[in-house]
């Protein structure tokens, strides 16, 4: 049983360092790219905290997200250790479980954060929120890391049920309650 928990804690550890370096650099290369406001590399390199502030939110608020999709894939990785389905599973199926689980969060993260900026972008059309960060607007950069932060801490958990209610959940078998 020890042995059971170590290598389930041990992979936790391991798929959060993974993953979490991983969110880090695909999200910062998403939102630079995805922007069409400033160049957000360029305005990073000259200091502009606004941008940056922003950035920072960014890669925060996925992390929240997918963070729960990690919680999902440690349950399916403890399933399998621990309940008799791998005797008849193999474990490619668990690995493309949890690969899906994974695509699927992060996919929601990125769509979540941009539709949120995009929709503060709209919402805020007279302040020019692009342009004002572009300019090194501190207070702009901190209302829209607020609201994603605010946006994200909701939205996390039903990306987490939504991805498992997507996603093929494995059977641990059936339960003859009588004959």
């Amino acid at each position: 049983m020890f042995l059971t928990r170590a290598l389930i804690a041990f992979f936790e550890f391991f798929l959060s360092a993974f993953v979490s370096v991983l969110i880090v650099y695909v999200m910062y290369r998403i939102f630079i790219m995805a922007n069409r406001d400033y160049d957000g590399e360029e305005e990073i390199k000259k200091g502009n905290i606004a941008v940056a502030i922003l950035t920072a939110a960014i890669m925060v608020s996925a992390s929240w997200i997918i963070q729960h999709a990690l919680t999902n894939v440690v349950n399916l990785f403890k399933m399998y250790l621990t309940t008799p389905i791998h005797q008849g599973t193999d474990l490619w199926h668990f690995v493309l479980f949890a690969f899906s689980h994974m695509f699927v969060s992060f996919c929601l993260a990125v769509f979540t954060i941009s539709f949120s900026l995009r929709l503060f972008g709209k919402l805020g059309r007279r302040m020019h929120m692009g342009q004002e960060l572009a300019k090194g607007n501190i207070a702009v950069g901190i209302f829209l890391a607020g609201a994603l932060f605010v946006i994200c801490t909701f939205v996390s958990n039903g990306v987490s049920s939504l991805s498992k209610a997507l996603m093929p959940q494995p059977s641990i078998g059936t339960v003859q309650v009588m004959k």
